[in-house]
């Protein structure tokens, strides 16, 4: 980053996350909205900066470190959760808990339980990663 300090890193990513809004906003009527348009991606690309930004300055200015120790392990051993992530929706249906898929899957409801299932992998994650020593390599 060409900014020397952490306040004007701080400026310049959200400088940076305003634009890349306005050009989603921009290219919306000539694209139209849909996930694989313009318009949806810009608007992705905004929330995860905004999102790094808030991590940023979270850890490296405040230094508040601690609440991210639940989720170093998953973080190490990203390629497990990788495919344990693609194996809990058959195992849901598997274990007749197919309910959670065909009605939580819209609206307020629907953010939430993505959420919950992505902190509840990401904890089981670390638990297999601690305990039972899984670790997948390439």
């Amino acid at each position: 980053s060409p900014a020397q300090s952490p306040r004007k890193r701080i400026i310049w990513l959200l400088v940076f996350a305003a634009a890349v809004y306005s050009a989603g906003f921009l290219l919306y009527p000539l694209f139209g909205a849909g996930k694989s348009y313009p318009y949806f991606i810009m608007n992705i690309l905004t929330i995860s900066i905004i999102a790094y930004t808030f991590i940023y300055w979270l850890v490296d200015v405040r230094g508040i470190k601690r609440w991210a120790s639940l989720i170093v392990p998953a973080g190490k051993n990203t390629l497990l959760l990788y495919f344990v992530s693609f194996l809990a929706h058959p195992l849901l249906y598997w274990l007749g808990i197919h309910f959670i898929n065909d009605y939580f899957n819209s609206g307020i409801v629907g953010i939430m339980r993505t959420v919950l299932y992505s902190i509840v992998l990401t904890l089981v994650i670390s638990w297999m990663t601690i305990r039972c020593r899984i670790k997948l390599q390439l």
